[in-house]
């Protein structure tokens, strides 16, 4: 009796002594927790049920669920690092025997939101359960946890599905690092984006329901998929008929431009026009084309360029410059009759008998 009586002594005065020094710890550290604040609009807003189609169960049982995945999370108070070093951490805090005695034995309760933080934001402070173990695993920290008759039925219903934890925190070069959890709060809005919900609904997750979301989110994903492949060939075939029209545009404007070329090139031959004042003619013609086949048609020709009165035998023309005016010409009426290019007035001009006394002397 009397060595329960000395263990007992000594685990009050532990108990005693530890609280004082968790607070002088807790004040060199950084408290924070991870509820992301709502927005005006939305304090009154009811709960809004998970989409348990998307929430997975993390451990064969179902009391096991994810504290918080690694990785590094934002924070009102600063950027959580978060690694296998600091859960291992929060593991090795929760299991001495200094915390153990200082939360007397029992688990750290899991609430609805942080009453322990702001309790004017969450005015219920009823436990929903204890957390009974921590591991450190490849993904992140775990809990095991005991639920009362609130957690079952919040679990049940799924009125809050997210794992919001509070833990104290050191100092580091990137930020701050987790090092011991206080508590956890289930949430809506946790401020971890990446958390997983704590536990899919029993009932809704089994048998055939289940079998029919998952086909049913399978189906989705494979329209998906189809949807995201179609928009691919859709892209490929735009961006080849982007090509094919930049391709046609390129050609268009090659051919308008030595049309242009052309005409100035007959207007310079035929006297309407001197070599100088061909720049400003193709700025004209750029700018607007027929504003440019205006000019030329309103000047009149410096010399003669009539059309030579041949002999009704049409004898070649054996002067080289009447000729190559006279061809000129021929090109041009062949174009402005039929619409063709340059080159191809110019065979038109070379096959056509009509056109056999302009050639002949070549």
């Amino acid at each position: 009796m009397k060595e329960i009586l000395l263990l007992l002594c000594a685990a009050i005065a532990l108990f005693t002594y530890r609280l004082p020094a968790r607070r002088r710890r807790a004040a060199a550290m950084f408290d924070a927790y991870n509820e992301s604040p709502p927005p005006d609009w939305d304090k009154d807003r009811p709960l809004v049920v998970a989409d348990i189609a998307n929430a997975k169960p993390v451990d064969d049982e179902a009391e096991w669920f994810q504290v918080a995945p690694y990785g590094d999370h934002p924070n009102r108070v600063g950027l959580q690092v978060f690694n296998e070093a600091a859960a291992q951490k929060i593991v090795e805090s929760f299991n001495s025997v200094s915390a153990k005695i200082g939360r007397l034995f029992r688990g750290l309760p899991i609430y609805a939101g942080h009453p322990d933080v702001d309790p004017a934001r969450w005015g219920d402070d009823r436990r929903l359960g204890k957390i009974t173990a921590l591991e450190a695993r490849n993904d992140g920290l775990y809990a095991q946890a005991s639920w009362n008759s609130l957690g079952a039925e919040n679990n049940a219903q799924g009125f809050r599905v997210f794992p919001s934890p509070r833990w104290l925190c050191e100092k580091v070069s990137k930020g701050i690092m987790p090092v011991e959890l206080v508590s956890v709060g289930l949430t809506n809005t946790p401020n971890i984006r990446s958390s997983a919900p704590v536990t899919a609904n029993d009932e809704a997750a089994s048998g055939s329901d289940a079998d029919a979301s998952n086909a049913a989110l399978v189906a989705m994903t494979g329209e998906r998929d189809a949807a995201n492949a179609q928009v691919g060939t859709l892209t490929i075939e735009r961006d080849e008929l982007k090509t094919q029209l930049q391709a046609a545009n390129d050609a268009l404007v090659a051919e308008k431009g030595l049309r242009r070329d052309l005409i100035i090139e007959h207007a310079i031959e035929s006297g309407r026009i001197t070599p100088a004042d061909k720049p400003a003619l193709i700025a004209l013609f750029n700018s607007d084309w027929a504003a440019g086949e205006a000019d030329l048609l309103k000047r009149k020709p410096a010399y003669n360029t009539q059309k030579l009165d041949l002999p009704k035998d049409r004898k070649p023309l054996a002067d080289a410059s009447e000729r190559r005016t006279a061809q000129l010409e021929a090109v041009n009426e062949i174009m402005s009759e039929t619409g063709r290019t340059y080159d191809e007035a110019w065979e038109v001009l070379q096959s056509d008998a009509k056109y056999k006394h302009l050639i002949a002397a070549v």
